[in-house]
């Protein structure tokens, strides 16, 4: 499925006006690296197909479904205050900043920052437990289980050496990158609810 990380609610506020009344109507996508551009529907750019799905966790929600619902209620907010009418209640403000919130880390360079971090903090635990020779010949015996040292066994040299060479690629765990930004995007929110708004109409 195409799974928008900007929604299609949003997107049809950009919509070329002289599109408006159409079969599709139309915006205009402009990439600044390749300088082209484009005419799109807002259902044919900001998308990657399966960006929200679960890899492994089958039974997980279905997190195109809760963006679906945030961005229902967060459309009449927008409606509103694009008509003028500036006065939130705290219901309007709450739905309002979850969507904020959410949008701030549903992006792919928040998933690309997300997966970046756990890297480095793999790397940093791995470079910690090789410079502990203690530590390291204990992982090394638990991976090994009761059987006798054999050819085959890991040893702790096997370890450094395969570190030293860089002979591994770390690769987080997709569900788990996809969990961090929901969180992410509930502690955005909580801050961006806490704030003082100001709105200026252009």
């Amino acid at each position: 499925e195409k799974h928008h990380f900007v929604p299609q609610f949003y997107l049809n506020a950009f919509n070329d006006p002289n599109s408006q009344g159409q079969t599709t109507p139309y915006l205009w996508v402009v990439d600044m690296q390749q300088k082209t551009l484009k005419r799109r529907s807002a259902k044919n750019v900001a998308y990657i197909t399966g960006f929200y799905e679960w890899k492994e966790l089958n039974e997980a929600p279905s997190i195109e479904l809760i963006y679906s619902q945030i961005e229902s209620r967060t459309a009449d907010v927008i409606g509103k205050i694009r008509s003028g009418n500036l006065t939130l209640t705290d219901k309007d403000k709450y739905n309002l900043s979850i969507f904020l919130g959410l949008q701030l880390t549903r992006t792919p360079r928040f998933r690309r920052a997300s997966q970046d971090v756990l890297k480095n903090h793999a790397l940093k635990w791995i470079n910690s437990v090789i410079k502990d020779k203690g530590k390291l010949q204990t992982y090394v015996e638990r991976f090994n289980g009761e059987k006798r040292p054999s050819k085959d066994s890991l040893t702790v040299e096997h370890v450094i050496d395969f570190i030293d060479n860089k002979r591994f690629n770390i690769i987080p765990n997709p569900d788990l990158t996809l969990q961090m930004t929901l969180r992410a995007g509930i502690e955005c929110s909580k801050l961006i609810f806490m704030m003082d708004w100001l709105f200026i109409l252009a």
